[in-house]
């Protein structure tokens, strides 16, 4: 189907972004300077971690996995998600909608925050991480009072 275009990166993209080089204020994944930085050092150590675009291959497999699991309701799980309001990688509507439908889901929208929650400045990663260990707590009560 690719015609042995799959490792390519999306159309589209910003194909000469390198995160280990680039500058803070041309990032989409957050507005903590300190964690960018952070996050640059990582991956000049360890640049096989490094964040890039997405490949076609990466963007087939997602768009058919999305075209099957869109139309089937969402379980009936207690769910957390968190979006940034600067969010610009991903479409905060379509997280919100699913959410919306998700019996036992939350959304938290973080006011201020990029893409990467958890990358994010203390005040987002702590609201978050507050609000995870609050749902995996609550997960393990039910499971033990069963």
């Amino acid at each position: 189907m690719l015609a042995g275009q799959g490792l390519r990166a999306v159309p589209g993209n910003r194909g000469d972004f390198d995160i280990a080089q680039a500058a803070f204020d041309d990032n989409f994944l957050t507005t903590d300077r300190a964690q960018f930085g952070r996050m640059q050092a990582v991956f000049r150590a360890h640049p096989a971690l490094s964040l890039g675009a997405p490949t076609l291959s990466w963007l087939a497999a997602a768009l058919t996995e999305m075209a099957v699991l869109a139309p089937r309701p969402s379980p009936v799980l207690p769910a957390l998600a968190a979006v940034g309001s600067l969010e610009k990688i991903v479409d905060p509507a379509a997280i919100a909608a699913r959410m919306e439908r998700w019996p036992g889901g939350t959304l938290q929208v973080h006011r201020g925050a990029e893409h990467e929650i958890l990358m994010e400045a203390p005040e987002h990663r702590d609201r978050f991480l507050d609000a995870v260990l609050a749902l995996f707590a609550a997960a393990a009560r039910e499971r033990l009072s069963s």
